[in-house]
C-alpha cells in the first residue's frame, strides 16, 4: 500500500533489535501448535523416534501432544496425534515462482493432490514426483498437476520438485526456476479382510498369477496414455442410483485370499445392486475400452483427459463402443458377475497417471482442488468486496519512525491521510490513485513518494504514482513492480512479490485486529522477508492494513504505520 524509499544509516543496533524482536515472533508463532493436525496409526516394528523423523517433528513434541508417560513403549495400532507445519514450503519462494499450494495438505493414503502454481510470467512447469515428471496445465499465470498418493504409500513427507521452463520452449531447454515442495501423507483407515474363494470354484483359476500379470499389462498400457485435453468439468457422479447404490467394500481395503498375505488393496468401490442395474457415466470423456476381460469380466474404461482414467467392472453388458464420446449420466453398461467376483454388483475405480486412487474424493471435490487463490476464486468482486476502492475512501495513520543519521537519532511523528482520488479500468485493471497529505518536514521525507495501487488478476500491487495505465499493462514494467496480496488469504498462503526487493510473504494467523480506529475483524497477519528488510502486516477485509512495521536489517531504521482512523467513500 505504501512505497518508501530507504535511508542510509548504520548497523549494529537494528540488527541486536531484529534479533530479540525475530526471536520474539519466533516465539509467538511456537506458541501453540500449527494449523495441520494428522493422525498417525503406529505400525509394527516403528519407534517414537521413527515417527517423529517421518514426520519433521521433534520427539519431545510427539510426546507432549499426545500426553506419553514413556516414550520406550507404544503400541502396534496405537493413534498418534502429530502437527504439521501449516505450509508445505520450507523457504522463500524464488523467481518465477509467486505462490505454491498443495490441496489437500497433509494427503491421505488414496488422495489426489492439486498442485498449484503461480508464477509472475506465464511458464511452463513440470514436476517430479516419486521418480517421475508429472507435466502441469498452464492457465495464464496459474499452472496445475495432479498428484497421485498410492493407498499403500508409507506415510511420511515426499519432495515435490518443481521446474518452470520458458513458455515459449518445449523439449530440452534449461529450467529458469526450481523450488522444492513437502508432500505430507499420512495413514488412512483401512479395514483388511480375506476374500474366500473355494478351490472346487469355477472361479478359482482366475487367482492364477500369470493371468493377473497380463491383464495388469493390458489396462496399464491404457491408463499411462495421456490425451493432452481435460474432457471432465466439477465433480464426478456417482455410477449408480442413489436408490440402488450400497455400497459393499470401500476403497483402500487391505485383501488376502483364501488366507494368504495382505499383499494388496482394493482399488476401488463395490456396490452391490441386482444384475441389470443400469451403470453410468460419472464424468464427461471417451471409451478407452469396452470388452470382455478374464479377471474383471466385461470392462468398461473411460478416458477423461490428462492421465485421469474410470473403470467398470463384472459388468453383464457393455453398452458402449470404444472411442465414442460420453456425458455425465450416459448409460454404459449393466451391473454384473462376470470375471472374479463372488457376486452381483459394480467395482468402480479413479486412476491419476496410473494409480489407484479414491473415486469418494472426485464425488465431493472439484478436480483441480479449486483453492481460495485461485485467479477463479480471486475476481474483481471477491477482491473489491474485501477492499473497496473507492472515490474518497480515506486512511489515516500515526507514523512513528525511529533512525540513526551521522551518529544521531531521529524519532519522529506524524499524521499520514491517504485518500482515493480516482479508480480508473483499462484491460481489466483497476488502477486506484491516492493523494498523501500531512507527511512534510526534513524527519520525514520517506513519506512524499505517494503510490497508485493496481487490481487485477486478484493481485494488489503498488507502482509509483503517474505511471501511464495503457503503457504499462502494455509492457513488462508490470511484473517488476511490488506485487503485494493475492486474495482472498489463508494461514500458511506464501507467494514471492516481484521487483528488486524480492520479498516473500507468509499468512501467519487471521482473526481480530484492535487498533485506535476500532476493532476489526476479518483480519489476517502477514509476515514479510526481504533482501535486508522484514515487515509485519496485519490486513483487513473491507479495511485494508489496519498496521505495518518494517525493519531495515542493516540500517538503524524502523518505522510503524498504525490505523487511528478510516472512512469508507460517501455512499457506501
Amino acid at each position: 500500500m505504501h512505497i518508501h524509499r530507504r535511508c542510509a544509516v548504520q548497523a549494529i543496533i537494528i540488527i541486536v533489535l531484529m534479533l530479540v524482536l525475530g526471536a520474539a515472533c519466533a516465539g509467538q508463532a511456537l506458541a501453540g501448535p500449527p494449523a495441520q493436525g494428522a493422525v498417525h496409526i503406529v505400525q509394527p516394528g516403528e519407534t517414537l523416534s521413527l515417527i517423529a523423523q517421518r514426520y519433521g517433528v521433534s520427539m519431545e513434541d510427539l510426546v507432549r501432544w499426545n500426553g506419553i508417560t514413556n516414550p520406550d513403549r507404544i503400541e502396534v495400532g496405537q493413534r498418534l496425534l502429530v502437527y504439521l507445519p501449516a505450509s508445505p514450503l520450507a523457504g522463500p519462494l524464488s523467481s518465477p515462482f509467486v505462490r505454491v499450494r498443495l490441496s489437500p495438505w497433509p494427503a491421505v493414503q488414496g488422495e489426489t493432490v492439486t498442485c498449484e502454481v503461480i508464477t509472475e510470467r506465464p511458464a511452463r512447469l513440470t514436476a517430479v514426483y516419486k521418480g517421475g515428471e508429472v507435466p502441469f496445465v498452464q492457465e495464464g499465470l496459474r499452472s496445475w498437476a495432479l498428484l497421485p498418493v498410492h493407498a499403500m504409500q508409507e506415510p511420511g513427507i515426499y519432495l515435490v520438485e518443481l521446474r518452470a521452463y520458458p513458455a515459449s520452449e518445449q523439449g530440452d531447454s534449461q529450467p529458469i526456476g526450481r523450488l522444492s515442495a513437502n508432500l505430507y501423507v499420512v495413514a488412512g483407515t483401512f479395514e483388511t479382510y480375506d476374500i474366500v474363494i473355494p478351490p472346487s470354484s469355477e472361479k478359482a483359476g482366475l487367482l492364477n498369477a500369470e493371468l493377473i500379470r497380463a491383464e495388469w499389462r493390458r489396462l496399464a498400457g491404457i491408463f499411462s496414455q495421456r490425451t493432452p485435453e481435460k474432457l471432465w468439468s466439477g465433480t464426478f457422479r456417482y455410477p449408480l442410483e442413489a436408490s440402488v447404490r450400497r455400497v459393499t467394500s470401500a476403497f483402500g481395503e487391505r485383501r488376502s485370499y483364501n488366507g494368504g498375505p495382505a499383499s494388496s488393496y482394493h482399488e476401488g468401490l463395490d456396490f452391490g445392486a441386482p444384475e441389470g442395474t443400469p451403470v453410468y457415466a460419472p464424468a464427461a470423456g471417451r471409451i478407452a475400452l469396452a470388452e470382455p476381460l478374464t479377471v474383471r469380466g466385461r470392462a468398461v474404461v473411460i478416458d477423461h483427459g490428462l492421465g485421469v482414467y474410470s473403470g467398470f467392472w463384472h459388468l453383464s453388458e457393455i453398452l458402449v463402443s470404444a472411442g465414442q464420446s460420453v456425458k455425465p449420466g450416459d448409460l454404459i453398461g449393466r451391473v454384473g458377475n462376470t470375471g472374479l467376483s463372488t457376486g452381483s454388483h459394480l467395482h468402480w475405480e479413479v486412476r491419476v497417471n496410473v494409480t489407484a486412487v479414491n473415486p469418494v474424493q472426485w464425488t465431493q471435490s472439484e478436480m483441480p482442488a479449486v483453492s481460495a487463490g485461485s485467479p477463479e476464486a480471486r475476481t474483481f468482486s471477491t477482491l473489491t468486496e474485501a477492499y473497496p476502492l473507492a472515490v474518497g475512501k480515506q486512511w489515516v495513520y500515526r507514523v512513528e519512525t525511529v533512525q540513526r543519521v551521522e551518529g544521531w537519532w531521529w524519532r519522529a511523528s506524524a499524521l499520514v491521510t491517504e485518500t482515493v482520488t480516482s479508480v480508473t479500468e483499462q484491460k481489466g485493471a483497476q488502477f486506484v490513485a491516492l493523494q498523501r497529505e500531512g507527511a512534510q518536514g526534513m524527519a520525514l521525507p520517506l513519506l512524499d513518494s505517494p503510490s497508485e495501487l493496481v487490481l487485477m488478476d486478484g493481485r494488489l500491487m503498488s507502482v509509483p504514482a503517474g505511471y501511464a495505465g495503457e503503457a504499462l499493462l502494455a509492457s513488462d514494467e508490470l511484473q517488476a513492480q511490488s506485487l503485494r496480496f493475492i486474495w482472498p488469504m489463508q494461514v500458511g498462503d506464501r507467494w514471492g512479490q516481484a521487483g528488486p526487493d524480492r520479498m516473500t510473504w507468509e499468512v501467519r494467523s487471521s482473526g481480530v485486529a484492535e487498533t485506535p480506529a476500532g476493532r476489526f475483524s476479518g483480519c489476517y497477519q502477514l509476515a514479510g522477508s526481504g533482501t535486508g528488510e522484514v515487515q509485519w502486516v496485519t490486513f483487513c477485509a473491507g479495511v485494508g492494513e489496519v498496521l505495518r512495521e518494517r525493519y531495515l536489517l542493516h540500517n538503524a531504521y524502523r518505522e510503524r504505520w498504525e490505523l487511528t482512523a478510516w472512512a469508507p467513500a460517501a455512499g457506501q
